[in-house]
């Protein structure tokens, strides 16, 4: 225990190894008790891996975190808001770092340093329910809407939450103008860095299989690096502000004059 200075300790615990907040009935949850235990164990300049978190902290994570390996990826991600002042990169963001490794690089706030800062790049329920009616239940990057299945998967169907334009690590702050919808799916951050990558060969074959007309249309999606609404697509958006009624009414009309 000598190796660590006194702030490190509540009572002659550690703060990775308390159950809750001190004086309180409050769990301390998995991102303060990650915080802590890189402040006192890791300096900058050093390395630290996801499994050595789980294994260092074992049972006294959240049993999600301790099932789900994603779901810890993410509290430890977490840390590196704008809030919080982590920096710690990955192998993606500098090539330099071993791949399945973080670098610390600037250590940001831990229980033992107070009351942690407002996260002002928190969605509320209002402010997510807000900008999804705002963009018709839409999904920005891969046009889906809330409740419809998903053409390459049809066994899901699709759950609208919001995105943040500027990430939340850079700053980005939970206001209208710099969230989007978006799906589940495409909202989950490290979907890409987890799924297997396409082949060039495989997708350059699927798009010879479209003709013309859907040819082009992929172009201007490619171009805009985000699907791009047509006039059908906001026809579409309307349709679905109908009541029951007028859907059905509007249906049967579509049938006869087309």
């Amino acid at each position: 225990m000598s190796e660590y200075p006194s702030e490190a300790f509540v009572n002659d615990v550690p703060w990775w190894e308390l159950e809750r907040w001190p004086g309180t009935r409050r769990a301390l949850g998995d991102e303060p008790r990650i915080a802590a235990w890189l402040a006192y164990n890791k300096s900058v300049g050093e390395t630290f891996t996801t499994d050595e978190l789980r294994e260092i902290l074992g049972h006294r994570l959240s049993r999600t975190s301790r099932n789900d390996r994603e779901h810890f990826q993410r509290r430890i991600r977490e840390l590196r808001s704008h809030r919080d002042g982590w920096v710690f990169p990955s192998t993606k963001h500098d090539r330099n770092v071993d791949s399945g490794s973080y670098r610390l690089d600037r250590i940001g706030w831990h229980p033992a340093l107070g009351s942690r800062p407002k996260d002002d790049t928190k969605v509320s329920t209002k402010l997510r329910r807000e900008v999804i009616e705002r963009d018709h239940y839409r999904c920005f990057h891969c046009g889906v809407i809330s409740g419809e299945p998903y053409p390459d998967a049809p066994e899901l169907n699709a759950v609208m939450t919001v995105g943040h334009i500027r990430p939340r690590e850079f700053g980005g702050k939970a206001i209208a103008s710099n969230l989007r919808a978006e799906c589940s799916l495409c909202n989950e951050s490290v979907r890409s860095a987890t799924s297997p990558p396409e082949s060039l060969r495989s997708v350059q074959a699927s798009v010879n299989n479209l003709n013309a007309a859907d040819r082009r249309r992929l172009r201007e999606w490619v171009s805009a690096r985000h699907r791009v609404r047509d006039r059908v697509d906001e026809v579409y958006d309307r349709f679905r502000l109908l009541t029951i009624d007028d859907q059905a009414e509007l249906s049967e009309w579509l049938v006869r004059t087309s």
